[in-house]
């Protein structure tokens, strides 16, 4: 079993303060000290990622990783979510044991909870409802046509943006939330609760260090793609794998759609060197491409040979049939 040595000073560093440092100088340096230490940070998810460990150091890691996110500073709040994939992990994996063997992972739903609660509600304490709009082709957008934009010279303000968003009319604008505060768990939150998390995380995933992509590439499957492109790219392509044998095994259609598109892009060149890329509205259709109409039109190949009846193979049946019968097999 690993010492776990770093987590172990770690913890009882914060506990001798029992809290952070109030002074917003003093929680500024505290945090860079604590985000630059990447002995600390792939010690932590060694521990999480080690169940001999849990009885004697989950608790105290959900305590303090908690107290990071409920804090006023960016970076700790940021930083502690890099664990979340191993929390979800965890939590998941929880539920597979016994009842009596749950008690230790009660402090890994408490900060699942924790988070999901303080982001469901606004400053007020409100249920937060968010707004924003799905890219359409036929309207411009910062996904596709970039050029139309650099032509338009648009200076970015916030006036400009939010014109930009939902001055337009015809606008497909979706809506997220609100979402029902909860204080537990069970079966039939579970699944609303973790994907609110996820969400949570893909927020933040830019911010992350790059580790926290390696163990969400083990934990979870739901932002698979940008892990792909940075620097997870083989326990990607694993991960991509057997989401595509379990689509193909259980006919998820639009999952196979998915895996195979991303199997094929990998297929014509490495993601290592991959540069950035935009989709266009204007994509050329090959001449001889099968479309509705010309399928009407085009003319099937006359070579197809046709099969007919024959009698070749009725002398061997019946030769068959009467070998059997010499030898007291019923027909």
């Amino acid at each position: 079993m690993m010492d776990h040595c770093f987590v172990q000073q770690w913890i009882n560093e914060f506990s001798v303060s029992s809290k952070l440092p109030t002074n917003v100088e003093e929680l500024e340096r505290y945090a860079d000290q604590v985000i630059n230490n990447c002995d600390l940070e792939t010690d932590i998810f060694n521990a999480l990622e080690d169940p001999r460990s849990h009885d004697k150091l989950l608790g105290s890691i959900s305590n303090i990783l908690f107290a990071y996110y409920r804090c006023k500073n960016e970076k700790l709040k940021s930083w502690s979510l890099a664990f979340l994939p191993s929390f979800i992990g965890i939590h998941l994996i929880s539920m597979t044991k016994p009842l009596e063997s749950r008690k230790k992972y009660c402090c890994v739903e408490t900060i699942l909870i924790g988070i999901y609660n303080l982001e469901v509600v606004d400053e007020e304490g409100q249920l937060k409802k968010t707004s924003f709009r799905l890219p359409n082709l036929t309207k411009p957008s910062i996904y596709h046509e970039p050029p139309s934009f650099s032509n338009q010279n648009l200076t970015l303000t916030e006036k400009a943006l939010l014109r930009l968003e939902f001055g337009s009319t015809g606008l497909n604008i979706a809506t997220s939330g609100p979402y029902d505060e909860y204080d537990r768990i069970y079966a039939g939150n579970r699944m609303r609760i973790l994907s609110v998390l996820l969400k949570i995380y893909h927020r933040h995933m830019s911010d992350l260090p790059k580790q926290s992509y390696h163990n969400f590439c083990k934990m979870t499957l739901n932002c698979l793609y940008c892990c792909m492109y940075n620097g997870q790219l083989d326990l990607g392509l694993l991960a991509l794998e057997e989401i595509h044998n379990r689509a193909v095994s259980s006919l998820y259609p639009n999952v196979l759609l998915m895996s195979s598109a991303m199997k094929g892009a990998f297929k014509l060149g490495s993601a290592k060197h991959r540069k950035d890329s935009h989709i266009t509205a204007n994509s050329n259709i090959s001449k001889t491409a099968t479309t509705n109409a010309s399928f009407r039109t085009r003319k099937l190949p006359d070579d197809i040979p046709i099969v007919t009846k024959t009698n070749d193979t009725m002398p061997a049946i019946e030769e068959q049939i009467n070998e059997n019968r010499a030898n007291g097999v019923k027909c």
